[in-house]
């Protein structure tokens, strides 16, 4: 831990010379305990980054994995709505597939229409949302 101690104070270290008017001294006392939690993170993050590539030594490609992991945004809300839509739909139509498959009967031309509508439109929603990720 003697290297992440180090990498607290020297974070602390920098923020000595920044200018802190824009906030409170409870806000900059938060604000400088949210970076060392931060810090903490990202090393144990880095470490688990190395360990999936099985390696013995983290290097800057596992640092900057850790980082885009530690600030990677939630999914929005609009983000959510449309995957969950798609999914719907494309779950819909699977299950209309696999109906058709097991029963053998008529099926009238709407019913393999909307199927097929319904697939497009659950596979564009879900194409759309994990492309934008």
């Amino acid at each position: 831990m003697n290297e992440l101690e180090n990498a607290i104070k020297n974070a602390q270290h920098e923020l000595n010379g920044i200018d802190k008017t824009p906030f409170s001294d409870k806000g900059f006392a938060a604000f400088e305990h949210a970076i060392s939690a931060y810090v903490i993170q990202l090393f144990d993050e880095s470490i688990r980054s190395a360990k999936k590539d099985k390696v013995e030594i983290v290097s800057p490609t596992h640092v900057d994995s850790a980082a885009n992991y530690l600030t990677k945004k939630p999914p929005s809300k609009m983000g959510n709505f449309i995957i969950t839509l798609g999914g719907i739909f494309l779950g819909a139509a699977i299950s209309n597939i696999a109906s058709m498959a097991l029963i053998n009967g008529d099926y009238s031309f709407t019913g393999l229409l909307i199927t097929i509508l319904f697939a497009m439109i659950g596979s564009f929603m879900l194409g759309l949302y994990f492309f934008k990720e």
